[in-house]
């Protein structure tokens, strides 16, 4: 049996195997703006990373794979990115009608500078 469901962290992630005896865990929307929370529900412990530098590469990727048009794809990752964080509706406001892909960086770097 695998169970799902609103699995955001570890705790959730134990939780959700004590209550259902379940083989294995499914996470979905837990991930969104978060890839790193597999690692830290098997370990207990986030990795450690710089997030700016995190959301450029995962930009980048997106980049090199649907050239230019990847900014529009990435627009909605980057905001998974940002949720919760102070600022959140300002910056999204900013990174969804800018199409200059170095000030996109740029606002980047400084929204999620020293984040991690």
């Amino acid at each position: 049996m695998i169970a799902n469901g609103d699995i955001v962290d570890r705790e959730s992630a134990l939780s959700a195997e004590s209550i259902t005896g379940a083989d294995g865990l499914m996470i979905g929307r837990g991930a969104l703006g978060r890839p790193w929370i597999l690692s830290e529900i098997e370990t207990g412990k986030k990795p450690e990373f710089d997030l700016a530098d995190l959301v450029l590469e995962h930009l980048d990727l997106m980049l090199d794979y649907y050239g230019l048009h990847g900014l529009k794809v990435a627009r909605k990752h980057i905001a998974w990115y940002a949720k919760g964080k102070k600022g959140l509706a300002e910056f999204c406001q900013k990174v969804y009608v800018e199409t200059d892909l170095k000030k996109v960086k740029l606002m980047i770097k400084d929204f999620f500078e020293g984040e991690g």
